[in-house]
């Protein structure tokens, strides 16, 4: 695995994610690889039916080893039962999709892509709070308790349905947005980064709010106060992932980092 990870950040010197994030990710992955120990010019990690990553060396690049360690991979999807492979994504990934300077190599292969997706980055000295429109009268911002959670997973299957395995099984904290007496809405706040490299640096994942609860200002707060509260804790930046709504949270000074096309291919 060591190999696999220094052969990583070589190929991708813009992504430094850290060596247990890393192999987080790819542990639980089926690994195809060209070259020997100590050799390695290339390798290829499938979890499901998605490619988590595909890295090649640069001195190799060229040679076709790209093409061979996709096709094994297509090949292994296909016998596993499922018919569409995703690039990056999936129940366990390290890049959401495929850095938009290499998307070309997967076209010429018969992937597609449906969006680009953007990591964010918010430097302390940034963050512009004042700007945006304040949350209604009444509104509070609070972390989840236990016994928040039954009400904290209807307002997550009211919002993003999608999103309810990663809140019922264990993470960090919730910040959640209460109403007159109900969560409506809800985020993930936690400390550490996966690619911002050494830097004390948080994170803000799956923002979302209830739909009769949208556009009055109510998402936007609940960012600005996680924000807040992890900038007080001493990070000096805070990283999104898998980011679509750029101009949302660029009112809070977050900038994009990182595009990534979201690239899949339906298998014959």
């Amino acid at each position: 695995m060591r190999e696999c990870y220094e052969l990583f950040h070589r190929v991708m010197p813009d992504y430094p994610a850290d060596m247990d994030t890393f192999c987080g990710c790819l542990n639980s992955a089926h690994l195809f690889y060209s070259g020997a120990s100590g050799s390695l010019k290339g390798f290829c990690a499938v979890n499901k039916g998605s490619i988590t990553l595909l890295c090649v060396d640069s001195v190799h690049q060229n040679q076709g080893i790209g093409t061979c360690l996709l096709s094994q991979a297509e090949e292994y999807i296909c016998k596993s039962g499922m018919d569409t492979v995703t690039l990056g994504n999936g129940d366990n990934f390290l890049l959401q999709g495929v850095p938009e300077n290499i998307g070309g190599f997967f076209e010429k292969h018969g992937y597609v892509s449906d969006w680009t997706s953007y990591n964010m980055v918010l430097e302390k000295n940034d963050f512009t709070p004042e700007k945006i429109r304040p949350a209604p009268r009444g509104t509070v911002f609070r972390l989840a308790k236990e016994s928040d959670l039954p009400k904290l997973l209807d307002a997550v299957k009211a919002a993003e349905p999608e999103w309810l395995p990663l809140f019922e099984r264990e993470h960090g904290d919730v910040l959640i947005a209460e109403y007159n007496g109900e969560p409506v809405g809800f985020e993930m706040l936690g400390e550490g980064s996966t690619f911002c490299g050494n830097e004390q640096a948080g994170y803000i994942g799956c923002v979302g709010v209830i739909p009769k609860a949208r556009r009055q200002g109510i998402g936007l707060s609940m960012v600005a106060e996680g924000a807040a509260r992890l900038f007080s804790n001493g990070c000096y930046k805070i990283e999104l992932l898998y980011v679509e709504l750029i101009d949302w949270y660029g009112r809070l000074g977050f900038v994009p980092v990182q595009p990534q096309l979201m690239m899949n291919k339906r298998l014959k």
